[in-house]
């Protein structure tokens, strides 16, 4: 029990600490988030190959062929990335409390998703549960969209982030390969490929404008990691420590205990914003997360209750 609360504890500070360093580098006009995050999702891979050696129960098997690679990791991963990028993207125009509200509606899209594909049966308590979400995003945006500090850009790349995250999951299941692979090789099996996939992003829509940046001088470009390399590595080496303290917090609690400790890590994030940063929040706005918060757990209880294995019955026909 100790462990689960302490390591539920450190996977909400690391989670929420990365999403104020990322955005903290955006702030300062490093506007490259393909950068940002394939370095992050670099280090990431990296402690999935450390947690591979250091834990027994965390072996790497061989690496997989590259029919495997082909036919489910690469797609997994493109996924991954373009979600992240997006996910990101949107920082350099949405306040980070309005992107905290809009990620409840993620779960919805992810649902929508699986329905089409035939992966899910859309009863009644998933479709209130999902309507419930969908209401309070829509009411939260409706409020937002009258503000000075809406952006459709940004908007618009939160979505497209949702939707390549709702992609992910479904493809997951779609390509899976047969392989359960356990969370040292995601890491480093997706990860590897999609940091590379967002580096090379980087290299060649982000590289020559940062440089051209750096040579005309003004302290933008380079010159901001040259003169705060600190925040620079830290966000990268969080987002380690994020995926550490996850492994151990899955491993400690219940799938719904977690899913409520992410719901109220991102209230703790979306107070953040407002108190240091002085973005603006109404009441409306948080009404309307308030339902979509409510709608999301009762999703994840009907979400946790359908997959818990039923009593087997005994010969007599009772069950225990």
């Amino acid at each position: 029990m100790l462990v689960g609360v302490g390591s539920t504890l450190l996977w909400m500070m690391f989670s929420s600490l990365v999403i104020i360093l990322n955005s903290s580098l955006y702030r300062r006009g490093f506007a490259y988030p393909s950068t940002v995050t394939g370095v992050g999702q670099l280090a990431s891979a990296l402690f999935g190959v450390f947690l591979g050696r250091l834990s027994d129960g965390q072996r790497l098997r061989p690496v997989p062929p590259p029919r495997v690679w082909l036919r489910s990791l690469l797609p997994i991963a493109a996924a991954t990335a373009a979600s992240m990028y997006f996910g990101n993207l949107a920082y350099l125009y949405l306040s980070v409390s309005f992107i905290q509200i809009l990620k409840a509606f993620t779960p919805a899209i992810t649902l929508l998703l699986c329905v089409a594909a035939r992966l899910e049966r859309l009863t009644a308590p998933l479709l209130v549960s999902v309507t419930m979400v969908a209401g309070g995003i829509a009411g939260a945006v409706a409020v937002e969209s009258g503000a000075p500090s809406f952006s459709m850009l940004g908007f618009l790349a939160f979505m497209a982030s949702s939707l390549t995250e709702a992609a992910r999951v479904v493809g997951a299941e779609l390509l899976r390969d047969g392989s359960r692979y356990n969370t040292a090789e995601t890491l480093t099996y997706v990860g590897l490929p999609t940091a590379a996939l967002l580096l090379l992003g980087a290299a060649i829509w982000e590289l020559p404008g940062m440089m051209a940046a750096t040579a005309a001088g003004g302290g933008s470009g380079l010159a901001l990691v040259a003169a705060d390399p600190w925040v620079f590595l830290a966000a990268p080496a969080v987002s380690a420590l994020v995926n550490m303290s996850c492994f151990f917090a899955i491993n400690a609690t219940s799938s719904l205990t977690f899913k409520v400790a992410g719901c109220v890590k991102n209230v703790a994030v979306v107070a953040y914003g407002v108190l240091v940063h002085g973005e603006a929040i109404t009441t409306l706005q948080v009404a309307g997360y308030a339902v979509s918060t409510a709608g999301f757990i009762m999703y994840s209880h009907i979400k946790m209750a359908a997959t818990k294995p039923r009593p087997q019955p005994h010969a007599g026909g009772k069950t225990e």
